[in-house]
């Protein structure tokens, strides 16, 4: 190797928690993290992480929403996430391979552990009656509770929940556009499509 390429690979290792975060601040996309742990910011996507030494380096994630930290497509190798992450991936995985009788326990135990992915799923089996009588109050007051965390998802179903069985497209347009402004996809589709119908009924 080069020293000019060595030299290069020197400014992309982090070995302590602010060196990591003045990798991340130039931009980086592939960094070596050499030290005792770190802990990765939620909001870091497109990222690729590499643990240096002969054990995996101990790191900690946002795994407050899954589906969230999930979906920034980034990659970890040669590291050990932390418990609390483990624990709450094993139960994500439990309960979307529950069957429907036991969907909802399953949901409930995830969201003791403070994850808004469990807060969601007990939303979703109230709406959609799996394992429980249907319920869309129940269900808009467990969406949200994940709303208030700031969920972009939840956002979006409490939208849905308003304008196809709540009757109220107001409210439905007040929480697409929240959930929009926090860039979830599926609510800025919907804005887009509301504004065109609004639009069509205008010129009439």
């Amino acid at each position: 190797m080069s020293i000019e390429r060595k030299n290069e690979n020197d400014k992309l290792i982090a070995r302590n928690q602010e060196e990591l975060e003045k990798i991340l601040s130039e931009n980086n996309s592939f960094i070596y993290l050499c030290g005792v742990s770190f802990n990765i910011p939620k909001e870091i996507k497109n990222t690729v992480f590499v643990g240096i030494g002969d054990s995996p380096v101990p790191i900690t994630v946002y795994s407050e929403e899954l589906d969230f930290f999930w979906s920034q497509c980034n990659e970890f190798k040669n590291v050990k996430y932390d418990d609390l992450y483990l624990k709450r991936t094993a139960l994500l995985v439990e309960a979307n391979n529950a069957n429907n009788s036991s969907k909802l326990d399953c949901y409930e135990k995830l969201a003791n552990t403070g994850n808004i992915d469990g807060i969601i799923g007990i939303g979703k089996c109230y709406e959609e009656g799996t394992g429980v009588k249907k319920n869309f109050q129940e269900a808009k007051k467990y969406y949200q509770q994940a709303s208030d965390l700031r969920s972009a998802r939840a956002m979006c179903y409490l939208a849905m929940l308003y304008e196809f069985y709540l009757n109220s497209l107001d409210e439905a347009i007040e929480w697409y556009q929240k959930s929009a402004d926090l860039g979830y996809p599926l609510a800025q589709k919907k804005i887009k499509d509301i504004k065109k119908w609004k639009m069509k009924r205008v010129q009439l």
